[in-house]
């Protein structure tokens, strides 16, 4: 039996064999993969290194941040607490950089200015007191997992903030 579905460039098949259903699916070029692409074409060298730098150096911590919460136990809702906060205080420290189109160039730049020279002391002192955030939902063992939630939630908010705001400045000299 062939069942062909398609939603938004996606092409599905299901075999129905031996009464389980097997999934094969082929990806046709979305407007995700344009988009990545225009990002690596259209990008500075330094805005592209740092943004690698933070997807491995949150790659990581996520891996392990996983393997610390299924080791302690930690409690969801403290879990979704520190998400929430690390993802909020990620996003706004990627106003950090000021994004910009350079014509010169023809690429999109990042340099700090004045707010984000304000957003980047904002940021240290966050860190700072990352571990007295942490102490106030959490303590004994689960504390430090949760640190570990905020430090990977706070880079995963950096990386969600500054690749939005690259694609942005790319739809606004509309590239893509």
């Amino acid at each position: 039996m062939k069942i062909k579905l398609l939603n938004r460039g996606v092409v599905a098949r299901k075999y129905l064999i031996f009464g389980f259903a097997k999934c094969y699916t082929t990806v046709m070029k979305s407007s995700n993969r344009k988009r990545s692409g225009h990002i690596r074409t259209h990008a500075s060298k330094r805005l592209l290194v740092n943004l690698r730098i933070l997807v491995a150096v949150c790659g990581v911590l996520l891996i392990v941040t996983i393997y610390d919460l299924l080791i302690s136990h930690a409690l969801f809702s403290q879990v979704i607490i520190a998400l929430v906060i690390g993802l909020t205080a990620g996003t706004i420290s990627s106003r950090m950089y000021k994004i910009s189109w350079n014509k010169d160039e023809a690429k999109v730049i990042g340099r700090i200015d004045i707010y984000g020279a304000i957003i980047l002391v904002l940021f240290i002192l966050f860190e700072l007191n990352r571990n007295h955030i942490a102490h106030l939902f959490a303590a004994g063992e689960m504390f430090g997992s949760i640190g570990l939630v905020l430090i990977t939630s706070t880079l995963l908010g950096r990386i969600l903030g500054t690749s939005r705001t690259i694609l942005r400045v790319l739809s606004k000299e509309n590239i893509i």
